[in-house]
C-alpha cells in the first residue's frame, strides 16, 4: 500500500453524507488535485471507497444510513448515502458487504518500551492486528518516545497514533523500566518539568506518590499544557481529582488512602499477610461504602476520565480462556509461559474471594459514570492479569460489558473517549467526514456482542489498509 501523511479535503468537518452523484465529481477534482497537494516527488496516496458495510457511529451508538466511505489520503473525505455504480479512476474499491465498519479502538495504557524480549515494533504490530490505532503511551524513556512520536506521524514507522508520557514518577520505589523516583514536590517539579521539556504529551504518578507531590506535578501539567494521570494508593482517588488529575489510571480506593484502609485492615486476625493477591482482594471486598463511593465537582464533570485496567486484576485471568487463547502463538516464550503460569483453574482455593473482589471493582466502574466520570479502555502489561498488548484491548472491553455498560457504551469507551482524552476528539474515533482514516471492519453486530469487535476482516491505518496477517508475522519477528 502506499502511504501518504495529509489528505486533500473538500470540506472537513461539513460533509457528513452527500450523494452518490457528487462522487465523481469528489474523486475527479481529488486527482487532479494531488500532484499540487502532496507536491512533486511526494508519493500519491491511494483513494479507498469501501462500500457495502454497516457504519457504526460510535458516539450516538448506532448505525449510520449510508453506503460508503470515501477515504483519500490520510482522511475520511465523504461518507456517501449511495454507493456509485462504477468506481472512478485512481479509487480502490473494497466491498465490506455484510460486514461493519468501526472507528479504529484505543488503548490508554500502552506500553512500547523495548525490553530483553521484545522491540517497540511488537507492540505496534499487536495493537494494530487488533484494530487498535491509537496509544497513549505510559512508562516511555525520552527523548526516545517523543522521537518514536514523531517518526510515526511522518509514516516512518506504521504504528498507532502516539501520545506520549514518560517515565511513571513515583515517590517510593525503587527505579524501574517504567518509573523514576522523586522523593518530594521539589524533585518531583525537576522531573516534570524535564519531560515536559523533552516532548512528553503527558505526565504520570504512581500510586506511591503522596498528595504534595502529586499536586507539584499537576501544577507542571498546568503551566506546560501537558495532561497527568495518577493512581490512586498514596492518593485516595478523591483526592487526585479534587488536585485536577486528567485521567485516573487503574481503580482504586476512593474515599480514603489505600494506606490508610490497608493498615486499618491489616490489623484484624484474618488479614492474609503472606500473600499479596489475596490481601488486594481482601481489601476490595472490606473497604466500606463511604471509602467505595466516588464524588466528582460538577465543574469536573465529562473531563475526569477512568481507566479501571478491569483485566489487569490477576483473578479475572483463567486457566481455561488462556488455554483457548490462540494470541498466546504470538507471544515471546517467556510472556506466554508467566500468562499460563498465573492463570487459574475454575475451582482454585481462592475463586470465591477473587470473584467478590471483581464484583466490587465492577461496581465501582458503574459508580464512576453515575458520579459523571467517562472510562476508556487500557492494557498494563506490566500487570498480574491479563496484559496482551492489542488483545487486552477486547479482554477489557468484555469486563466493562460484565460490569453493566451496554456494547454501545464500551464502543464509545474505546473510540470516542479515547480520542477526547488524548486531545484528539475532533479528528479521531468517529466515521466521519474530514477525520483521520483509522477504521476497522468486523464480522458480526458490535452493538449487540461487542466480542464481534474480535473478528476483524480489515483494518486501515491513516488511510492505508495493513494486513492481519503481516501484522501477526511482524510481531514475530519484533521478538528477540
Amino acid at each position: 500500500m502506499i502511504r501518504a501523511s495529509g489528505g486533500w479535503i473538500i470540506a472537513p468537518g461539513v460533509i457528513a453524507i452527500v450523494r452518490s452523484t457528487t462522487f465523481t465529481l469528489v474523486v475527479a477534482a481529488v486527482c487532479a488535485g494531488i500532484s499540487v497537494v502532496y507536491g512533486a516527488g511526494q508519493a500519491v496516496p491511494e483513494t479507498l471507497l469501501l462500500t457495502g458495510a454497516r457504519i457504526l457511529d460510535a458516539r450516538a451508538g448506532r448505525y449510520v444510513d449510508a453506503a460508503a466511505v470515501l477515504v483519500v489520503g490520510d482522511r475520511i473525505e465523504a461518507v456517501l448515502q449511495t454507493a456509485p455504480a462504477a468506481t472512478p479512476q485512481g479509487a480502490r474499491r473494497i466491498d465490506l458487504s455484510g460486514k461493519t465498519l468501526v472507528p479504529g479502538l484505543g488503548d490508554m495504557f500502552a506500553w512500547t518500551a523495548p525490553d530483553g524480549s521484545t522491540d517497540a515494533n511488537f507492540y505496534y504490530a499487536m495493537a494494530l492486528a487488533h484494530g487498535v490505532t491509537t496509544y497513549r503511551v505510559i512508562g516511555a524513556r525520552l527523548p526516545w518516545g517523543a522521537l518514536q512520536r514523531e517518526r510515526v506521524r511522518s509514516g516512518e514507522v506504521l504504528a498507532p497514533r502516539l501520545w506520549i508520557g514518560g517515565l511513571r514518577l513515583d515517590q517510593i520505589g525503587e527505579p524501574t523500566l517504567a518509573t523514576r523516583r522523586v522523593t518530594d514536590p521539589p524533585s518531583a517539579r525537576a522531573a516534570a518539568e524535564e519531560q515536559a521539556a523533552l516532548g512528553a504529551d503527558w505526565l504520570s504518578v504512581s500510586g506511591t506518590t503522596a498528595p504534595d507531590v502529586v499536586r507539584a506535578i499537576v501544577r507542571v501539567a498546568r503551566e506546560r499544557k501537558v495532561r497527568v494521570s495518577a493512581e490512586p494508593g498514596a492518593t485516595a482517588a478523591t483526592e487526585l481529582v479534587r488536585l485536577g488529575v486528567d485521567a485516573i489510571d487503574r481503580l482504586g480506593i476512593v474515599g480514603r488512602s489505600r494506606d490508610d484502609v490497608e493498615r486499618e485492615l491489616s490489623a484484624r486476625p484474618d488479614y492474609p499477610r503472606d500473600d499479596r493477591d489475596a490481601a488486594v482482594d481482601y481489601l476490595w471486598q472490606r473497604a466500606s461504602a463511604a471509602d467505595l463511593k466516588p464524588v466528582i465537582p460538577a465543574a469536573l464533570r465529562r473531563r475526569l476520565v477512568v481507566i479501571p485496567l478491569l483485566a489487569s486484576y490477576n483473578g479475572t485471568l483463567s486457566a481455561e480462556s488462556v488455554k483457548q487463547d490462540t494470541v498466546l502463538q504470538v507471544l515471546p516464550a517467556r510472556w506466554r509461559e508467566a500468562l499460563q503460569g498465573r492463570a487459574h483453574p475454575a475451582a482454585w482455593p481462592g475463586a470465591a474471594r477473587a470473584a467478590s473482589a471483581a464484583a466490587v471493582r465492577r461496581r465501582l466502574v458503574r459508580d464512576f459514570i453515575t458520579a459523571g466520570a467517562r472510562v476508556v479502555t487500557g492494557v498494563d502489561v506490566l500487570s498480574s492479569g491479563y496484559n496482551v498488548p492489542g488483545a487486552g484491548v477486547h479482554r477489557e472491553l468484555a469486563m466493562l460489558v460484565a460490569a453493566g455498560l451496554s456494547p454501545a457504551d464500551a464502543v464509545r469507551a474505546a473510540t470516542v473517549n479515547c480520542a477526547e482524552l488524548v486531545g484528539a476528539g475532533d479528528t479521531l474515533g468517529q466515521i466521519a467526514a474530514g477525520f483521520k482514516a483509522d477504521l476497522i471492519a468486523v464480522d458480526g453486530d458490535p452493538l449487540a456482542r461487542v466480542a464481534d469487535l474480535q473478528r476483524i476482516s480489515l483494518i486501515v491505518r491513516g488511510g492505508e489498509v495493513v494486513e492481519r496477517e503481516q501484522l501477526l508475522a511482524q510481531a514475530r519477528r519484533a521478538i528477540r
